[in-house]
């Protein structure tokens, strides 16, 4: 489905292909799912995640600072949008404050190489074993070098699914 929605950048349109190709296995089941998002910014890959990709049902916790000059387009774009669970705060404030058993999530906030891999744990504590873990940027030095570090972290408790400019990871436990 199409919503109609005002962007006024999109960094996210072109990774959709490999959304479509490597994650819709994961929800295969067609029961709604919780889907969490660390940084949403006007809320298109929230919506393109709610419409292409998660079960009729499912809901997308979207977490932010949400600066004024993009929230006001984050609210406008997703009023009215049954699914869309708006979460304002930092990241490092917010994740510990969420209940775990999201089925996957897409981390796309901060672009340090200490948030992002903050994020990376914060977000791993609340997946379901088997769910999908996307970060994005991950061609950026810092943002690449922290998911690596991560990675050797969680040893064999991750997999990855995909390596682009995203990188898709599975959580095995």
């Amino acid at each position: 489905m199409q919503r109609p929605a005002k962007f006024t950048a999109d960094w996210f349109s072109n990774s959709t292909w490999a959304w479509e190709k490597h994650l819709p296995a994961f929800f295969s089941s067609g029961a709604p799912v919780r889907w969490l998002e660390v940084g949403s910014y006007e809320g298109r890959s929230a919506l393109w995640t709610l419409d292409n990709l998660l079960p009729a049902g499912s809901t997308v916790t979207c977490v932010d600072h949400f600066d004024a000059d993009y929230e006001m387009l984050f609210d406008a774009n997703t009023a009215r949008v049954p699914g869309i669970v708006k979460a304002r705060g930092k990241a490092r404030s917010v994740l510990p404050t969420l209940s775990p058993g999201f089925a996957g999530a897409y981390v796309d906030g901060a672009h340090e190489a200490d948030e992002v891999a903050h994020d990376a744990r914060a977000v791993w504590r609340l997946l379901l074993p088997g769910a999908p873990l996307v970060f994005d940027d991950y061609g950026m030095g810092p943002v690449c070098a922290a998911v690596d570090g991560f990675i050797r972290e969680v040893g064999r408790d991750v997999s990855v699914v995909f390596v682009g400019y995203q990188l898709f990871l599975r959580k095995v436990r």
